[in-house]
């Protein structure tokens, strides 16, 4: 699995350094070492798969509160939301986004573009909780299995709790290798009760 954020260019076009995400000064090494999780999830890890490079965007998963992602980054938020800079060092920006449920979007110093979510489960009643939720259950509520995994950045392996792999033909070898037939067509299959997730 090691070579999935290898594939993303050093610097693309489109505004994403793999050295933000797993090199030792980027800003995905300081949410390690406070000991937080930190996973790419989404369309980035299904293209990533499928060999396709350079993701457009990427989409990060967290424990950590927004309060806690804000502080890691060396923000702190106030109170009517926006962010402010505390520490000197730091550079680019941070803002809330999200309609429904806030995801913080992180822009570096140069440039570069990420959006930062806590890990959230859907509630019965509607709505959407982080207390205590963990990676598996914030991709649980994921649409389809292909978009459901996920690469842990501090052991750069896919994390797969809803057979997204198997859906794209790929599997993960003694190795740790990912292996894909290229001749499989990925399947298109909802996480869950299928009948569940249609009529939302």
């Amino acid at each position: 699995g090691k070579m999935i954020v290898r594939k993303f260019a050093a610097n693309p076009d489109d505004g994403i350094d793999r050295r933000d995400l797993i090199g030792k000064k980027g800003f995905a090494r300081k949410f390690i070492n406070e000991g937080f999780e930190l996973h790419i999830v989404g369309g980035a890890v299904r293209d990533a798969v499928l060999g396709r490079k350079n993701p457009k965007d990427i989409d990060l998963a967290t424990n950590a509160t927004p309060e806690q992602i804000a502080r890691v980054l060396g923000f702190e938020m106030q109170e009517d939301g926006s962010f402010k800079r505390v520490e000197r060092t730091v550079k680019g920006t941070l803002k809330m986004t999200g309609d429904d449920f806030p995801v913080l979007r992180y822009t570096t110093g140069a440039g570069n573009e990420y959006e930062i979510a806590t890990y959230r489960a859907d509630l019965p009643e509607g709505g959407a909780s982080i207390e205590g939720v963990s990676l598996r259950d914030d991709v649980s509520r994921r649409d389809l299995t292909i978009n459901g995994l996920a690469y842990d950045l501090a052991t750069e392996e896919i994390v797969d709790h809803v057979g997204g792999l198997v859906d794209l033909g790929a599997s993960i070898d003694e190795n740790g290798n990912l292996v894909r037939d290229i001749n499989h067509i990925p399947v298109v299959r909802a996480i869950g009760d299928p009948s569940e997730r249609l009529a939302e």
